[in-house]
């Protein structure tokens, strides 16, 4: 497979594309005796590369059975070669705060489980938040994996990570469509303006709130619209533990916003979860059709948290 990527890049080059790939390799293929023999042997077949062209994605997941032989192997890789190795599928191994410590990888890749989860989960959020953090506390790069809607990319971009791959980008396509690809690629508009903006820690922190607020109201609304025969998938119910009401209780901690809209906007997120629990009883007890038809005192109770998150300061 290195090998393949090699011949690759020797193909791209030649169109006039100078980019560099990324190989996933396993930790035994790494901790095998001939690994750096072999890789310095697929470099040597083609003069024209310079091995930073090449990047190696170690899969976090899988287990590493000596950390300290292979932490050794990457770090000479890196002094003899100069190839640069990321951590991949990173949060779903053995031991990541060791790996994070022990392995000389330049980028973590945080796995697209807990991306694709973020903005309906509390939890993957504050995982992804973490990673974040402790990434750049080790000063390593951080990258996303699974980015599929705008959205994930804008709150990626308000909690610092500005790196992403995922169907939000592109799809898989043939080697030879990439020249196109990257000749044609626009980011989307919503990405371009929030790279421009320079926000306030709390007026980030009321982006994030409006798109997660959001995402639970049309996840809220699907579930309401689903066929009696098909179990929906519900948000988050209970006010105090969907990202809103985690968030009021952080911010309350952190005194960082007025007691006065921080107590108005949990009596209105409370009343939006009052009526989107009705509606989901009525839809649970076989009355989908009033339920739909209560869509708009639910419409009208998140209108209220909206206009409350409009009026922060």
């Amino acid at each position: 497979m290195i090998g393949a990527a090699l011949q690759q890049l020797g193909v791209w080059k030649k169109s006039g594309l100078d980019i560099h790939v990324s190989v996933n390799v396993s930790p035994n293929h790494i901790q095998h005796g001939r690994f750096i023999a072999d890789l310095e042997a697929a470099l040597a077949a083609d003069t024209a590369l310079s091995p930073q062209q090449l990047e190696l994605e170690v899969l976090e997941s899988s287990a590493v059975e000596d950390i300290v032989g292979a932490g050794e192997v990457l770090g000479e890789c890196h002094r003899r070669l100069g190839i640069r190795f990321s951590l991949d599928d990173f949060g779903t191994g053995y031991s990541s705060l060791t790996h994070m410590r022990k392995l000389d990888v330049a980028a973590v890749k945080i796995d697209r489980s807990f991306v694709a989860n973020m903005i309906d989960d509390p939890d993957d959020y504050t995982i992804v938040a973490g990673v974040i953090g402790l990434s750049k506390a080790f000063q390593r790069e951080v990258i996303a994996e699974g980015v599929e809607t705008i959205d994930h990319g804008l709150l990626l971009m308000n909690i610092g990570c500005e790196l992403a791959q995922g169907y939000g980008i592109a799809r898989p396509m043939p080697a030879d469509a990439l020249p196109r690809w990257l000749a044609d690629y626009v980011a989307p508009a919503a990405w371009q303006k929030r790279a421009r903006q320079t926000l306030s820690p709390q007026q980030a922190q009321i982006q994030l709130l409006t798109i997660e607020s959001m995402h639970w109201l049309q996840r809220l609304e699907a579930c309401l619209d689903s066929a009696d025969q098909t179990p929906p998938h519900w948000p988050i119910m209970q006010a105090e533990k969907c990202h809103c009401g985690r968030w009021i209780l952080h911010a309350r901690q952190e005194n960082t916003f007025a007691p006065d809209w921080l107590a108005q906007l949990e009596q209105r997120h409370r009343e939006l979860h009052r009526v989107g629990n009705q509606l989901m009883q009525l839809h649970q007890g076989g009355n989908a059709g009033a339920a739909r038809a209560g869509l708009n005192r639910l419409q009208a109770a998140y209108g209220s948290i909206t206009e409350t998150l409009a009026q922060a300061g």
